[in-house]
């Protein structure tokens, strides 16, 4: 046997399993175990019955480190060469049969395979690898590799083998293995041992074997020791192994997310063991260079390490110490570092912590006087000297998207608090380009942004928001933050997207910064039970989820009466004898002009709409708030109005008989009035399958008819006038369903339980 595949696992997202068995059972070379080490996993066990794989199945205790598996796995092996893969990782099909080729060019006691650190699923990842592995042809060229390779393939097997490469773009012109390069004595970035390819008799002749005592890093002493030994070590110019980031660190965190208060000590124990097994002083000095390096720009940079005082670090200098006084080659230590590290080694370790916080602190001031951006400057300006300002705890700062409205559940709070509790100061959080809604209104503001806006950011006792803020504004810490979010979810959100197509970021980035946005808030509001179990696991939400249904729709509890209806049509010069219909449909991900700005083609015809409905209908167009679109609707000027820009979404709602939308969450508001509503949904099986994914069955539990062309939506208008626009069973379970925490008082919930019982 050839190889033996080492997993260690442990209970996790069971589905990151599972497709790391399937990348093995997908396989083109088949000569090779797998053997699993594990704390007896019923789901692992139950998931082998039906694999194809030739699998051991080893047993540990539930406390052992992954270490401690490792080794088991080690000494349980038959294969020639082992390879360490964890469990929620991937190898490409081909990375078998091209390491077993470059083993037959040259054999060698170590090969690193390039890694390819992702987010994305499995199945894109596959269907989108393009670097080349084998450059082929034809059938014929590809038998004289497998002649070569000892193996037998039918005819079937054969093509479809061809058919697989075609589409990876694996196949070119003439065969040719693609080189890869030799690593003298350069030790590996990250001292994982993932994607590493080792000769099982060289490991257990020269005693390598994984710490044990070291819960998180056994592994470092482990590749140390094994660069001791060798001379050089092949490395992969194409990426065979593909490593799995954790999206979702809450329920399902890799080895690296968990919460370990002694992480970096258990780092730095770590290096100073890999030094009892080295002898080479070019390899040493590259040990004390990462232990000097982790020091100044990990363990010094993190914004929490100075908040503990020096003696809490005694051990972890002391470890430094032994690591940065053994024998190697000269370490080269920057001129701005050198107190620093000559602090260590000489052990006058307070002095090192002292001379750290000084260092950082000038840092900062100098990018302060010269700062790359305006940001940066508003950034240390918050941290350093707002922050240090007394708290005023009577003011209160409102953002509604992003500043651009006078709208939604913070308009509701605020209206509320202004006329029952008028000792807060209220203030509103108004973008540059969308002040006039807030000077019309006659609103207290202060423009997004600006350098006062910042400070009175950091002095105010509550934040009332109902989207994300940028990652640079920090939170005090004393600051409470109320995020009353802006939709019940029907699209996945946050962690739970399996793959984001938005401009500007991707898809680890954007849940990286969701999460971590998130973690901010204090309070979340949620309309519902169905809400609330979401928002937990989409945006990973730790605090206070306050179940009270949102402040926003109380007006169409308390203001659903003739006389209200009346006066916003009058006010929008719009007729009290027609039929009203909103049209509210949302944005799509991949159509988008650029980051924060999309774009909508409407695929309503309004044409044959007006010929059916000019005279008795009038058609309320409102695009989603990051639509950018410019419509001309000027040959529909008595037919349809468009609102987009209209602050209140709600006042719409009141004033509309019913309601046509796509996927957007505006039919879960707007069910609170119990009135028609049709969905227009001309892409669903796109937007369901490719886009986002739904919460819901929508197909079957949509409180309204779901329909893709005009034609059909003309149709259902004429069917719900027919029947006098009263909601059927469908409409009034779902009601029962989504809006029973809706009864008008959402605010004064809310304001209790975040402002009043703060007092």
């Amino acid at each position: 046997m050839l190889f033996s595949i080492i997993i260690p696992y442990k209970e996790s997202n069971i589905n990151y399993l599972k497709d790391c068995i399937i990348s093995l059972e997908n396989q083109h070379f088949k000569d090779f175990e797998v053997i699993f080490i594990h704390n007896n996993s019923i789901k692992l066990e139950q998931i082998l019955i039906e694999s194809s794989l030739n699998y051991k199945l080893i047993n540990e205790e539930m406390d052992s480190n992954v270490s401690v598996k490792r080794n088991k796995g080690l000494l349980a092996a038959k294969g020639d060469y082992v390879l360490f893969l964890d469990a929620d990782d991937y190898l490409h099909m081909n990375a078998l049969i091209y390491i077993k080729k470059l083993l037959d060019m040259e054999p060698t006691q170590a090969i690193r395979m390039k890694i390819n650190k992702t987010y994305r699923d499995r199945e894109t990842r596959f269907n989108n690898v393009n670097q080349a592995f084998y450059q082929l042809n034809t059938i014929e060229a590809l038998d004289n590799v497998f002649e070569n390779l000892n193996i037998d393939l039918s005819d079937v097997h054969r093509k479809q083998l061809v058919n697989e490469l075609f589409e990876e773009n694996l196949l070119n012109s003439n065969f040719k293995v693609i080189a890869q390069e030799k690593i003298l004595h350069k030790l590996p970035f990250s001292l994982k041992v993932y994607g590493f390819v080792l000769k099982r008799r060289f490991l257990l002749e020269n005693n390598i074997y994984f710490d044990e005592t070291i819960d998180l890093y056994g592994e470092v002493p482990f590749l140390i020791n094994i660069y001791n030994q060798i001379s050089f070590i092949k490395k992969t110019t194409v990426s065979l192994y593909y490593k799995l980031i954790h999206s979702d660190k809450l329920n399902y965190p890799s080895l690296s997310q968990e919460e370990v208060d002694d992480r970096k000590l258990q780092f730095c124990l770590s290096l100073k063991e890999a030094l009892n097994h080295c002898d080479n002083e070019h390899i040493s000095m590259q040990i004390k260079k990462k232990a000097k390096n982790y020091y100044l720009y990990k363990i010094v940079q993190d914004k929490h390490f100075f908040n503990e005082s020096f003696e809490h670090y005694e051990v972890l200098y002391s470890t430094l110490q032994e690591i940065l006084n053994t024998p190697s080659e000269d370490l080269k230590i920057a001129k701005r570092h050198s107190k620093e590290i000559v602090s260590i080694q000489k052990g006058n370790f307070k002095r090192a912590y002292s001379l750290s916080k000084m260092r950082l602190i000038g840092f900062n001031i100098i990018k302060f006087i010269k700062p790359k951006s305006k940001r940066y400057r508003q950034t240390i300006l918050q941290r350093h000297i707002f922050s240090r300002l007394p708290k005023n705890n009577k003011l209160i700062i409102f953002e509604s998207f992003h500043g651009k409205q006078y709208s939604d559940s913070p308009r509701a709070i605020y209206e509320y608090l202004k006329k029952n509790y008028p000792r807060y100061k209220l203030l509103w959080s108004a973008d540059a380009k969308h002040l006039h809604i807030f000077q019309e209104n006659n609103l207290p503001y202060v423009k997004r942004f600006s350098f006062k806006w910042l400070l009175l950011m950091t002095r105010a006792k509550y934040w009332v928001i109902n989207a994300r803020l940028p990652k640079w504004v920090e939170k005090p810490e004393d600051t409470i933050y109320l995020q009353t979010w802006h939709g019940t979810p029907l699209k996945k959100l946050g962690v739970d997207i399996g793959h984001v197509l938005m401009p500007g970021t991707t898809t680890g980035k954007y849940m990286k910064n969701f999460v971590n946005e998130a973690s901010r808030w204090d309070y979340l509001v949620s309309p519902n039970k169905y809400s609330s179990d979401i928002f937990k696991r989409a945006f990973q939400f730790e605090h206070n989820i306050l179940e009270t249904g949102y402040p926003r729709n109380d007006v169409l509890i308390n203001d659903n009466n003739p006389v209200t209806i009346n006066s916003i049509k009058q006010r929008l010069n719009i007729p009290t004898d027609k039929k009203i219909i909103l049209y509210a449909p949302t944005w799509r991900d991949n159509q988008f002009y650029k980051k924060g700005q999309y774009k909508f083609d409407i695929e309503l015809d309004l044409q044959l709409l007006q010929k059916e409905f000019g005279d008795t209908h009038r058609i309320l167009l409102r695009m989603h708030y990051l639509v950018a679109e410019n419509l001309d609707l000027t040959e529909y000027d008595d037919f349809v109005s468009d609102v987009s820009m209209y602050e209140d979404i709600r006042e719409l709602y009141l004033i509309s008989d019913m309601l046509i939308t796509d996927y957007s969450s505006v039919f879960f508001d707007y069910a609170n009035l119990q009135r028609p509503i049709l969905f227009f949904v001309y892409d669903l099986e796109d937007y369901r399958d490719n886009l986002r994914g739904f919460y819901l069955d929508f197909e079957n539990e949509a409180p309204g008819p779901l329909l893709k062309t005009t034609e059909e939506i003309i149709h259902e208008i004429k069917q719900i006038e027919k029947n006098g626009f009263k909601p059927d069973q469908v409409v009034t379970d779902f009601y029962n369903r989504f809006c029973y925490l809706e009864n008008g008082n959402a605010s004064k919930r809310v304001v209790d339980q975040v402002f009043i019982d703060q007092q």
